[in-house]
């Protein structure tokens, strides 16, 4: 009998083991699944943040270029300052000025909308039959930038039109408001923008009805329907509607009580919502006006394989460990006490699931040794091209005879750069490399593993981006912004070199009359044609820029004031022979030069207060000549 209890005990103990390790078994691996599900989310969500940010950004940009050379112009400041005690002739006049360019500007379906100076509408675009009413009455974006005189930029909805709108202040020269004028982006561009990011999800642009529809004049109403979402909520009836994702989904959505939270929280969300066995992603971003005020949300509805991958993933290790748990209590049952008492020593398990996104290879003893089908579609490349070779045999562009990732390799060394990549059918692309190491427990390399994501279409924005920073969009010249910079950066290596540099301002006589006898697109083309001849005198370190309206800043590295009096000299002489477009026009121009005074350590400021003063005096004594100011 007491073996018999004996027995029985450790039966019980066995029991009471591998239930508890079973328990903490599964708590283990819905821990894990739990936390890399969250983990797949938040980068979902941050993924779909930074695309709708950089949707934003793209079309506050695009807008922002087009206002500098179009529509928040010097030109048309000039036609507002001229024309702005009669509004028939200054609508008339900005039609016509812009008519060559509505046509641009409507395939990227951007209207325009200008204000008068007390704020009523001046000219719609998309609609010129209409003005005259007082925006200020419930557009609050005109009411801001009248009074604080800068841009703004959000969502908003008129009379006619909602979408995302850039509203800019127009101002003189002494920087008094002359009327504004906003670029409004339509919804279905913002839409269309969104989808082909993220094409094949599921789409809703859902608002508050008093931001939208409450707004709008009854025609206009009819882009909205009701969302059953809410009696206060709309929804845009938009071009990517997916109904074949969306249709259960969203009534799905009607009762989960986190999804609701999501639509009234000012804050980025991601919801899980599983249906039919299936498991979807429905992301909610906020959409804000200028003032930051939440007035309606983009609903993004996606099918989320990835999670569905791991909830199969969690049911198969949930059934294994247990099958295996069962099996060990199968054999403890049929084991002597120190058997048992081994068993007690509990197993480890480790499961990583990773789910890779980027293109991956590994490299044994220098050869690629695996690739991932990620490599093959993004290059071109076969397995049969690529196992057994060095990267740099095949796609990798060595750089001054180095190849950044090999040393790497052999140093066993971590790195990460951007390097340009070739594909199977020769042409290249930007990649941002990663190369890290499989160690032994000694420290040796043992394998590497080398990803890299594309880049190129990410580096060519970038390039754009800065190029239109620094440039004139008339004369493709520098900037004076950029101009700025160059000086100051010229004053510091001076101070190191003890080398000097000088200025030349130059300012082109009586422009004035010639926008006012041949037109504005005559003097455009005066502009860009002296740009052109000023580079063509000067070196290659020589920097021109345009300083403003009909003023150009010609920088001339360690060329002290002597010689830049004759470069000066130069420009005017080749100036003066110029004939200018069907009308053969001639041009003189007046020249101002200066010398930085090394010795002072002069400021910039200074040193172009003393070539305008060059300039003045050039101007005082009969224009086309050159003067200096030491």
């Amino acid at each position: 009998m007491k073996d018999f209890l004996r027995s029985y005990k450790s039966y019980i103990l066995i029991l009471i083991s591998v239930l508890f390790g079973w328990t903490l078994g599964i708590w283990f691996i819905y821990y894990n699944f739990q936390k890399q599900k969250q983990t797949i989310f938040s980068n979902h969500l941050d993924h779909k943040l930074a695309m709708y940010n950089s949707v934003l950004y793209s079309m506050k940009e695009l807008t922002s270029l087009y206002a500098q050379g179009i529509g928040a112009s010097q030109n048309i400041k000039n036609i507002f300052t001229t024309y702005k005690e009669n509004e028939e002739v200054l609508r008339k006049k900005i039609y016509q000025f812009l008519l060559p360019f509505i046509k641009s500007l409507v395939s990227l379906e951007i209207d325009l909308h200008f204000h008068t100076q007390e704020g009523r509408s001046l000219l719609r675009f998309y609609n010129p039959s209409v003005y005259g009413e007082d925006l200020t009455q419930y557009r609050e974006d005109v009411v801001y930038v009248m009074t604080h005189k800068k841009p703004v930029f959000g969502f908003s909805t008129g009379k006619m039109l909602s979408g995302f709108r850039h509203t800019f202040p127009l101002l003189d020269e002494r920087g008094d408001y002359l009327g504004g004028v906003d670029f409004i982006i339509s919804l279905k561009h913002f839409e269309k923008l969104v989808y082909q990011l993220n094409p094949g999800a599921c789409f809703r642009l859902i608002f508050n009805k008093k931001e939208t529809v409450d707004k709008l004049e009854e025609p206009y109403k009819s882009q909205f329907s009701h969302s059953f979402f809410g009696e206060d909520l709309v929804e845009y009836q938009g071009s990517f509607r997916n109904d074949s994702l969306c249709g259960s989904t969203l009534h799905g959505l009607q009762q989960d009580l986190k999804f609701k939270k999501a639509i009234s929280s000012d804050k980025p969300h991601i919801v899980e919502l599983k249906q039919q066995g299936k498991v979807y992603e429905v992301v909610t971003l906020p959409i804000k006006d200028f003032k930051e005020k939440t007035v309606g949300y983009l609903l993004i509805i996606q099918r989320a394989e990835a999670v569905e991958g791991l909830y199969k993933e969690f049911y198969r290790n949930v059934y294994i460990y247990t099958l295996l748990l069962l099996l060990i209590l199968f054999i403890s049952f049929y084991t002597n006490r120190k058997a048992r008492e081994s068993f007690l020593e509990r197993k480890k398990f480790n499961t990583v699931i990773q789910f890779m996104e980027s293109a991956v290879y590994t490299v044994k003893e220098l050869k690629i040794n695996f690739v991932n089908p990620k490599l093959l579609k993004l290059l071109g490349y076969s397995e049969e091209d690529l196992i057994g070779k060095r990267d740099h045999e095949v796609f990798v562009e060595p750089v001054d005879d180095r190849c950044e990732i090999c040393e790497a390799i052999s140093k066993g060394e971590e790195f990460t750069g951007d390097m340009v990549l070739k594909k199977k059918d020769g042409s290249y692309l930007i990649a941002n490399v990663k190369v890290s190491h499989v160690r032994d427990e000694l420290g040796k390399v043992v394998e590497t593993v080398v990803c890299f994501w594309d880049i190129t279409l990410r580096k060519k924005l970038e390039d754009a981006l800065y190029l239109n920073s620094i440039t004139d969009p008339l004369t493709r010249l520098f900037n004076r912004r950029f101009i700025a910079t160059v000086l100051e950066n010229l004053k510091e290596k001076a101070s190191e070199t003890k080398q000097t540099f000088s200025v030349i301002i130059i300012d082109i006589d009586n422009f004035k009359r010639i926008n006012d006898l041949y037109g504005h697109d005559v003097g455009d083309e005066v502009l860009s044609v002296l740009a052109e001849t000023l580079k063509g005198q000067l070196r290659d370190q020589d920097i021109v820029g345009r300083w403003g309206g009909e003023e150009f800043i010609v920088v001339l590295p360690e060329t002290d004031l002597k010689n830049s009096v004759l470069v000066a000299e130069k420009l005017r002489k080749a100036v003066e022979d110029l004939e200018i477009g069907i009308h053969r026009l001639k041009i003189t121009i007046s020249l101002g030069v200066s010398e930085y005074r090394l010795k002072e350590k002069e400021e910039i400021a200074s040193l172009i207060k003393r070539a305008d003063s060059a300039l003045y005096l050039a101007k005082r004594s009969g224009k086309n000549c050159v003067k200096f100011e030491t």
